[in-house]
């Protein structure tokens, strides 16, 4: 895994933890709500966990949000949608860890 992409697993963590929070919910509630397991859950929130789309999804539903809601990160990691559940806001950390994006090579 890249610094970039440890860096984004990292803040999407620090993400789902402050939704959770934000909603009130423990680890448990939002495990029933979501159908991913506890343990899996306090491995994503602490940045070791790489979660699949599958997983995004139910997260994402369980959190009555967006995909784009959820992944939408800042630098620091906490994360905010700046416009609401639809708004327009973009991921921030890309812009700052762009120098470390794996590099496209021509066909």
């Amino acid at each position: 895994m890249t610094n970039y992409e440890k860096a984004f697993v990292q803040a999407l963590g620090k993400r789902v933890r402050s939704l959770r929070a934000s909603k009130h919910m423990t680890r448990r509630e939002l495990s029933l709500a979501s159908g991913v397991s506890e343990r899996y859950l306090a491995s994503l929130e602490s940045g070791r966990a790489n979660p699949s789309i599958a997983i995004l999804c139910r997260l994402a539903l369980a959190l009555d949000l967006t995909i784009e809601g959820l992944l939408v990160v800042d630098q620091q990691g906490a994360g905010s949608v700046t416009e609401g559940r639809f708004g327009t806001a973009q991921p921030r950390a890309a812009s700052a860890l762009a120098d470390d994006r794996p590099k496209r090579q021509a066909v």
